[in-house]
């Protein structure tokens, strides 16, 4: 006994593949007897053990002459919990880590999110889109969406509110209503009596931001100096710069773009005169005035916000259905990676802003198949990911490059999986011509249907995942494909009128579908062991 013990404790898993390499079949069958729940009784004498020579086994004889390797019987398992537990046991870690083809670890490729701020560059000034509105929204639609009377009523609102600051705001908040309605006249007494509370809640919080927003406020009513001097209190030297920045912008909505210009050379810093000037000329543009805002990037001296002043621009006059002349702007980009990479952010903000008509004209203008390909592509995948299944293929199928076709085909399928629409994106998925595409999106889909409760077409998306995979030569990634076949989501019982939670629980049967995988996954997991 204590032979066989020292032979099991020193037998490893690579001294057992050797074993089977071998043709020891009769020693690794005792061997998996005694590791396996103890189906035959221990020997009771040790010492025959060590004595005895095992019994010839026929069928290893046979092998042993004929050359031919011989495998143990795989161990049986008829419920998904037994499936489940064999296949960990016979799997090595490596196994169960995510590969790719190349066999290490896989990352994962995050696709550079376009925005409307990324592309123009205002995401780092989020206060130049009427914030105010959300700070004091309930004064601010008062007066924006009422009558005399409403306004009436938020002025008698505002003077009983007792703390300085946020009586402030509210009174900042009817001033911005009145601006943006072009009532200066009526917006300035209110911007005043507000002021003058701002030194009263200097202390309070939110006080920078007030003086921000009276900065600008004075600014769109006209009154430049008045802005610049309550800009001036700002201690935080950065939204400070900011505010100087915006002034000028507000400046140019009042119509006077020449003071709006004069003001700029005001401003010291040359980086931030180039970022007042490119405010300036996104205003003109959204006025429509796209020649003059073309002009005036002229001025710009930092070649970036130059560049993003005239992407801007190429957009309004893009959405404004002139889009050759949007070209026309474009080709004025010296930085030429950033051309593409333009076009593609221009399909996609076309896209989201309901521009489809003006995205599809501007296809046909552009120079050359590839370009025109990507831009197509970026359209089918904009489409795509607000849901937009049909127009997105039909947009595929006027790309004129076949390999960017291809390629789009599994873009839209993401696209919709993006969207919700997981029904469609199989239907779409099943299409990619190209495997190291279609694995990838085949598997999202297979674990989106399963926690939707959908079974069947999990397992569609599972089975053809799965058979893409062995025809790459990859590894199969089971740390995948064993929760996605063993596991079910179930609705748990709602207390209330709250929807119910979905958890995950081992299934109680495979289907006969299902047993056919589980047998097919379970042998690539032994062959590779």
């Amino acid at each position: 006994m204590k032979s066989t013990t020292r032979l099991l404790t020193a037998l490893t898993k690579s001294q057992y593949s050797r074993t089977l390499r071998y043709g020891m079949i009769a020693l690794a069958g005792f061997i998996l007897a005694s590791c396996s729940q103890q189906v035959k009784p221990p020997v009771k004498d040790a010492e025959s053990v060590s004595v005895e020579k095992p019994k010839a086994d026929p069928v290893a004889s046979d092998a042993q002459q004929t050359g031919e390797t011989s495998t143990v019987p795989a161990p049986q398992w008829e419920t998904p919990e037994e499936w489940a537990a064999l296949m960990y046991r016979t799997l090595t870690i490596s196994q169960l880590k995510e590969q790719d083809s190349s066999g290490s670890v896989k990352q994962t490729k995050i696709r550079r999110p376009l925005t409307v701020g990324s592309v123009l560059g205002t995401d780092a000034q989020k206060t130049d889109s009427k914030p105010e509105k959300s700070l004091f929204p309930q004064y601010y639609q008062l007066v924006a969406n009422g009558t005399i009377d409403d306004l009436n009523a938020a002025l008698n609102k505002a003077e009983q509110i007792p703390a300085a600051g946020e009586q402030a705001e509210a009174y900042c908040g009817i001033a911005w209503a009145l601006l943006a309605e072009e009532a200066f006249l009526r917006a300035k007494p209110y911007l005043v009596q507000g002021e003058k509370l701002l030194p009263q809640a200097q202390d309070s919080e939110g006080h920078e931001q007030r003086l921000h927003l009276y900065a600008k406020a004075f600014a769109r009513s006209g009154d430049s100096n008045k802005a610049v001097e309550v800009a001036q209190q700002i201690a935080n030297l950065d939204l400070r710069e900011e505010t100087i920045i915006s002034i000028s912008g507000q400046i140019a909505k009042t119509g006077d773009v020449e003071q709006a210009l004069g003001f700029v050379e005001t401003i010291k810093n040359r980086k931030s005169q180039s970022q007042a000037l490119q405010q300036i000329t996104l205003i003109l543009a959204k006025s429509n005035a796209c020649n003059q805002a073309c002009t005036i990037t002229g001025q710009i001296t930092d070649e970036e916000t130059r560049f993003k002043a005239l992407e801007g621009i190429a957009l309004e006059l893009a959405k404004a259905g002139r889009g050759s002349q949007a070209l026309e702007v474009v080709q004025q980009i010296n930085f030429l990676h950033r051309r593409p990479w333009f076009l593609r952010s221009l399909a996609i903000l076309l896209i989201e802003t309901g521009y489809f008509e003006q995205a599809l004209e501007i296809a046909p203008l552009i120079d050359g198949s590839r370009d025109q390909s990507t831009y197509l592509m970026e359209v089918a995948i904009a489409l795509a990911e607000t849901g937009e299944s049909k127009q997105a293929q039909e947009v595929v199928q006027q790309i004129p490059m076949l390999d960017s076709r291809r390629i789009a085909v599994a873009k839209v399928a993401s696209g919709l999986l993006k969207a919700g629409q997981v029904n469609g994106a199989l239907k779409i998925a099943q299409q990619i011509e190209y495997d190291e595409m279609k694995e990838s999106i085949l598997y999202r889909i297979a674990s989106e249907l399963a926690a939707q409760g959908e079974r069947v077409l999990s397992l569609t998306a599972l089975k053809e995942a799965t058979t893409s995979t062995q025809r790459l030569g990859r590894p199969m990634p089971f740390s995948r494909t064993i929760p996605l076949l063993a596991y079910q989501w179930v609705a748990s019982e709602p207390t209330s009128e709250e929807k119910p939670e979905f958890v995950r629980n081992l299934k109680p049967a495979f289907t006969p579908e299902e047993k056919q995988l589980a047998e097919s996954l379970l042998q690539a997991a032994q062959q590779k062991k």
